[in-house]
């Protein structure tokens, strides 16, 4: 079976950095959570996986970028909680 691959872009509004975190420690969670291959260039975020992964990984990705949008800067902490909710609304 063929991997699902998109590419999710970044909002102007939105500073890679923030997603990625500190020596890219969120994205580093992130990948560990998952099988998937993960990639952040300038303004665009590609994913490669199954299609369960991939959704999975475009909910937290979009709730990240929501954070940041609202004026947070997302922490290691939110990260695990959203890979923890996610895979729990993420049917079996």
């Amino acid at each position: 079976m063929e991997p699902t691959q998109i590419r999710l872009t970044i909002p102007d509004s939105v500073d890679p950095l923030y997603l990625t975190g500190p020596a890219d420690s969120l994205l580093r969670e992130i990948e560990a959570s998952c099988a998937a291959l993960i990639s952040v260039r300038g303004k665009a975020i590609f994913l490669s996986g199954t299609s369960q992964e991939i959704e999975q990984l475009t909910l937290i990705f979009s709730h990240l970028i929501q954070m940041v949008e609202s004026g947070s800067r997302p922490t290691l902490e939110d990260v695990k909680l959203l890979l923890d909710s996610t895979k729990k609304e993420m049917p079996a």
